[in-house]
């Protein structure tokens, strides 16, 4: 059974088309219905308990959030991509999820705000990832000590990436946690 906040998000989604239900025709919505529908989803997003500490930040010039739990080990990092059929999701409508992760992982977890299809085409989504990884690499993060993850679309992208890393012969990470991957 879908929890609350899902159907919260679904009804979010539906109310972007003005209460009525999109048909084919109308599928896919404008950019301004998918801007007010992702900003809706990030209005929605559950608290972030107070001893997680959240902080914006440029990954390699990619928007990012930084979670980290206060048990978390500062050298351990999950690379953590949203879902949202690379139409819709943030970190921010994601962040209880990466909170869960910061804990559970005992790491900081950086959720990318990649750009979504109707803000660049494929494979944007890709590079932003490519481009992030590359960026925790620069700042000194061990790739023996990295995770990448994600959830549908976010699972697909963490694919895509490790696919990327491996044929250009870039480090990997240690490992990788596809949830419903896309």
């Amino acid at each position: 059974m879908p929890s609350r906040q899902h159907q919260e998000m679904v009804e979010a989604i539906i109310a972007s088309f003005d209460g009525k239900t999109p048909t084919v025709s109308e599928i896919p919505p404008s950019r301004e219905e998918l801007q007010a529908a992702r900003k809706q989803m990030d209005d929605m997003a559950p608290t972030i308990p107070s001893d997680v500490k959240v902080e914006a930040c440029d990954a390699g010039g990619v928007p990012g959030i930084w979670f980290e739990a206060s048990e978390a080990n500062p050298g351990r990092v999950v690379l953590y991509f949203h879902g949202g059929g690379y139409n819709y999701g943030s970190p921010r409508n994601t962040g209880a999820v990466i909170e869960r992760i910061s804990r559970a992982a005992q790491a900081r977890c950086l959720g990318l705000d990649y750009r979504l299809c109707w803000q660049a085409p494929f494979p944007a989504a890709v590079e932003d990832a490519t481009t992030a990884h590359r960026w925790l690499l620069s700042q000194g993060v061990d790739p023996r000590c990295m995770a990448v993850a994600g959830d549908s679309a976010g699972g697909g992208l963490a694919l895509s990436l490790l696919t990327v890393l491996r044929d250009s012969g870039l480090p990997q990470p240690a490992a990788g946690v596809l949830t419903s991957a896309w």
